[in-house]
């Protein structure tokens, strides 16, 4: 984790993750939502993070097909939307590049 415009440096999830993704934070600030590149089956996880509790829970998973293994990638980049009881990300687990979301209650999060 980055500061703004500062110098400080943490890690987040020490134990919970092995690799980097594309975080994005809840609206209000308690929770992230990150993906993984794919591992050697293809398989892609989308995540959500209690930033507090240090606790990960995944989402999904789900197999990339291989004409995705080059070009055109398709990372999830998951992104929250403004109520933070939706989370939305691009995927091709289905052999076309798709706008995927996932409704969370207060219970997912």
């Amino acid at each position: 984790l980055f500061e703004d415009q500062g110098s400080g440096l943490e890690v987040v999830g020490r134990d919970c993750f092995n690799s980097d993704g594309h975080p994005q934070f809840s609206p209000e600030g308690n929770y992230f939502v990150t993906d993984t590149y794919p591992d050697r089956f293809r398989r892609q996880a989308l995540i959500i993070f209690d930033w507090q509790a240090g606790r990960r829970r995944d989402l999904a998973r789900m197999q990339l097909p291989l004409r995705f293994i080059r070009e055109p990638r398709c990372d999830f980049h998951p992104r929250w939307n403004r109520q933070g009881d939706m989370i939305c990300f691009d995927s091709a687990h289905t052999g076309n590049r798709s706008l995927c979301t996932v409704s969370l209650s207060n219970s997912d999060h």
